[in-house]
């Protein structure tokens, strides 16, 4: 028997994988500066501006084009889809790019489900739409299950929950409290700031045993 034929399948596989690895090299180099502007942006708005979020998000879209299965890219463009709202006051064109950004989220959770930080950028892309629904408050519970630890994703829920709070019923009311509780542990004065933003310092303010940092804070508020 010739067992030549039977080589043929690794090597259509190696190929695959080359070929694979070179369009994710490629994607890789053109999203570099799509990052950095994203980091910039965070810590400085006023950098944002037409042009050079259309040099992040043409950046974006070729990566995006070379490897659309890839979930941090789908995100990475979500991302910076959202950063759009900042530069248009029309409301119709800000809900176009919300929404061009929800299903990228989408999308990158329904390839990377147990990534805590895609679950909370849909809740909060909802919320910034006005979608208060199931879908919503699903986002919220899984962000809450897959990273209830993560600093991010207890800050983005604190926002969403308590602005969405009178909406909740109280098996929601329950997840956020919760979020709060663990995000007092990690980070109490960035915790207490969202939740006087909100009116809701009465959360920690009025327990018994509280941290002392927890009790000057609440004094002077």
């Amino acid at each position: 028997m010739n067992y030549r034929y039977l080589l043929v399948i690794p090597c259509l596989i190696l190929i695959g994988l080359i070929i694979t690895a070179g369009f994710r090299g490629l994607a890789d180099v053109n999203v570099q500066s799509a990052r950095r502007s994203l980091v910039l942006w965070e810590s400085d708005v006023n950098a944002l501006n037409n042009k050079e979020w259309t040099i992040a998000y043409d950046s974006v879209s070729k990566a995006v084009s070379q490897d659309p299965l890839n979930p941090e890219l789908l995100t990475l463009m979500a991302n910076v889809q959202e950063w759009k709202i900042y530069l248009d006051k029309d409301d119709e064109e800000n809900n176009h790019y919300l929404s061009l950004a929800l299903k990228n989220y989408r999308k990158a959770a329904e390839l990377r489900p147990a990534w805590p930080y895609t679950w909370s950028q849909i809740s909060l892309v909802k919320y910034r739409m006005g979608e208060i629904d199931q879908e919503l408050q699903q986002a919220i519970e899984n962000a809450t299950k897959t990273g209830p630890w993560e600093p991010g994703v207890q800050q983005i829920i604190a926002e969403v929950g308590l602005g969405v709070w009178r909406e909740l019923d109280f098996a929601m009311r329950k997840i956020i409290v919760r979020n709060i509780d663990r995000g007092i542990t990690m980070q109490p004065i960035l915790m207490l700031n969202i939740l006087k933003k909100y009116g809701q310092l009465k959360m920690v303010c009025y327990q018994k045993k509280k941290d002392p940092a927890i009790t000057k804070f609440c004094e002077k508020s």
